[in-house]
């Protein structure tokens, strides 16, 4: 057996099943990002995995693409389950928001402008242009969508 995927339970029957591939999805989420809360739910046509801050969603989605029928190891899907879609959902806290904007106005000139997480939910820095940034809304969406939670 493959070390790396001794943490994961063989399937039984069917491989191509959301169910069979979710139970596998929780072990391995929790296997390479221990300190984050995943929901995991599976659904007759994808699986659905949602977590708050924690890890970027590139590195999720990276983690996850064996379950998916597009993965090229066909071994691996018929060993430990093949789900038709996986959809992640990465939330953040209003810490993780609030960290993200603190980041922002040190780099940036940003006197003056309310930057709060209630702020960046409600919409208000949509139309708020900085000298050379593109809205605030923009930068504090990348920002948000390249930080790591320092959470494991």
């Amino acid at each position: 057996m493959n070390t790396s995927n001794a943490h994961l339970t063989p399937v039984t029957g069917s491989f191509n099943d959301n169910k069979k591939a979710a139970k596998n999805i929780r072990l391995d989420l929790k296997h390479h990002f221990p300190g984050t809360k995943f929901s995991v739910r599976s659904s007759l046509f994808a699986v659905n995995v949602a977590w708050m801050d924690g890890p970027t969603k590139e590195a999720v989605k990276t983690t996850l693409s064996k379950f998916t029928e597009h993965n090229s190891e066909h071994c691996f899907s018929e060993k430990f389950g093949l789900a038709d879609r996986i959809l992640e959902d990465r939330n953040y806290s209003k810490s993780f928001i609030e960290s993200a904007l603190a980041a922002i106005a040190e780099k940036h000139n940003c006197e003056g402008i309310e930057l709060t997480a209630d702020a960046y939910e409600r919409g208000l820095l949509c139309n708020v242009y900085p000298k050379g940034l593109e809205s605030l809304h923009t930068v504090s969406e990348l920002a948000l969508k390249h930080m790591y939670a320092a959470t494991y």
